[in-house]
């Protein structure tokens, strides 16, 4: 033996050198793959959105069996629980990148505010007014003279309140909400905002503290658990979503550090397959697998030469998704969930692409070109008079807020369809006095409860009016009572006049009044 072979180091020794470079050695860093759009993350999100439609197939067409893929992932998650989640991954990850190159959070607010309620405005009109017309024939126009289709479309395109149905509208369909897929959107709004609140405070633009901050949250939630929601206010089911969110913060902080290669994805299967039935270990495992597979096929070369989609129209299908489905059951009412879904997966690949072009894309150029000129009102002005692309778009979205806002005042005071008299009568209610909490008697700005006990069973989805406002109504056909939310905002001092409106059979019903006051 020579003097060579003496200090060479033996097998053993190189190994752990050696499973560093298999397991974290690539072409380049996360933080390379996302810093452009020469990637896949635009192709992973249309195969979510895609699987998000699969997903509610089922349930929309009125089937009780799920689908295949389901059942493997059960009891963790779904497969429409698993894309949403994937959603929120990449919204942190690359989120966290918009947030960290911006300017000021004035311009990340613009741009997150551009990015999701245009988009979302316009859908809601469209839907409401589509899925009126297929569903109620000629008589659709009925559905638009009555408040509270203004009411859904005002409180939802805008997440003020979601509401899930309008009376008279899919009466004939397994399910008769409008749009169930947007209720993820206030969860990652409120994502927006915390995100917002670590800019404030400085922790982005420091890669260490972002980390720090990021991993504090992250080990919260472990430690934690669902109370942590707590925090934001969102529902207890949305628990994964915050999670992958933070995970994709916590990528993105460390993403100059990653590296993704194929030996990562086999330790992580294997590590899958020890976990066994320890729920919190197959959990984890389950997700480190899919954030790899997703950071994986991001950056894989030959994919993005088969396949490099230029346009983002995730979005738009994730919207428009769930009314597709169900149009498409109009159409065909006996369609079983594969026919629902992927008949819908065209429809709202075709809306998603109009949307993106004549609505989104604009209202992203317009966020890029107010955060641009905001120091300056004369080149805002001059930008809103200018020629541009997203200035029709603008006006035409202005305009149809306007006309929505409009019709919410003429349908509330006046009534343009016939009202009968409610069977239904109000023979008692409660509470019948109450102390003013409005204005400048407002203290606790806390809301109350209002119940109403009815001599027989209200028509479904009537609702409370109380002094001239539509309230959160909930209907007990079997003890035929109603109970509503009374915000504090409506609570001033005067009585009050309170009955129940339904919109039965294209036509309007509404029921006696009662008066309740309100007093110091």
């Amino acid at each position: 033996m020579n003097a060579v072979d003496c200090i060479r180091p033996s097998f053993f020794q190189q190994l752990p050198g050696r499973m560093r470079r298999v397991l974290f050695s690539n072409n380049g860093t996360v933080l390379e793959s996302i810093a452009t759009h020469d990637n896949n993350y635009n192709l992973i999100r249309f195969a979510l959105a895609a699987a998000v439609i699969f997903f509610h197939a089922s349930y929309l067409a009125g089937s009780s069996a799920p689908d295949v893929l389901s059942s493997h992932l059960q009891p963790i998650t779904d497969l429409g629980g698993l894309a949403v989640q994937c959603f929120f991954f990449l919204s942190g990850l690359f989120v966290s990148q918009s947030l960290s190159k911006d300017a000021s959070l004035i311009d990340f607010s613009v741009k997150r505010f551009m990015r999701i309620f245009p988009g979302l405005f316009t859908c809601t009109v469209v839907c409401v007014v589509v899925l009126a017309a297929a569903s109620c024939g000629w008589d659709f126009w009925k559905s638009l003279a009555i408040p509270d289709t203004y009411d859904y479309i005002l409180k939802t395109g805008t997440l003020i309140h979601l509401q899930w149905s309008i009376p008279g509208v899919l009466l004939n369909n397994p399910v008769q909400t409008i749009n169930g897929s947007i209720h993820t959107l206030p969860s990652e709004l409120k994502m927006y905002v915390m995100l917002g609140l670590l800019g404030f405070a400085g922790l982005v633009r420091s890669k260490n503290y972002f980390r720090i901050s990021a991993f504090a949250l992250l080990s919260l939630m472990i430690v934690v658990g669902r109370p942590v929601l707590a925090l934001w206010r969102v529902p207890d089911d949305a628990f994964a979503m915050v999670f992958l969110f933070i995970a994709g913060m916590l990528v993105y902080a460390c993403a100059d550090q990653i590296r993704i290669n194929l030996a990562q994805g086999g330790v992580l299967i294997f590590a899958l397959c020890l976990s066994g039935s320890v729920a919190l270990l197959n959990a984890i495992a389950l997700y480190a697998f899919v954030i790899w597979l997703m950071l994986y096929w991001g950056q894989l070369p030959w994919l993005r030469k088969l396949l490099h989609p230029r346009t983002d129209p995730s979005y738009g299908m994730y919207i428009y998704g769930w009314p597709s489905e169900q149009l498409v059951k109009i159409a065909y009412p006996a369609a079983s969930a594969n026919v629902v879904a992927l008949a819908a997966l065209f429809v709202a690949f075709g809306a998603a692409l109009l949307s993106w072009k004549y609505i989104e894309k604009p209202c992203m150029d317009m966020g890029k070109d107010i955060t641009q000129r905001r120091s300056s009102i004369s080149e805002l002005r001059a930008s809103f008079s200018s020629g541009k692309h997203w200035v029709v778009s603008f006006r035409c979205q202005a305009a149809l807020l306007v006309i929505c806002l409009g019709l919410s005042w003429l349908t509330f005071r006046v009534n343009l369809l016939p009202t009968t008299m409610m069977a239904a009568r109000i023979v008692d209610f409660g509470p019948k006095e109450i102390p003013a909490r409005s204005g400048g008697d407002n203290k606790s700005g806390v809301d109350s409860a209002l119940w109403l006990k009815l001599s027989s069973p209200p028509p479904a989805g009537a609702k409370v009016l109380f002094a001239g406002h539509y309230l959160d109504t909930t209907v007990s056909i079997q003890s035929s009572t109603v109970t509503a939310i009374l915000p504090a905002s409506l609570l001033n001092v005067g009585k009050k006049r309170i009955f129940l409106r339904g919109f039965v059979n294209q036509k309007m019903q509404q029921s006696n009044t009662v008066l309740m006051i309100v007093g110091h």
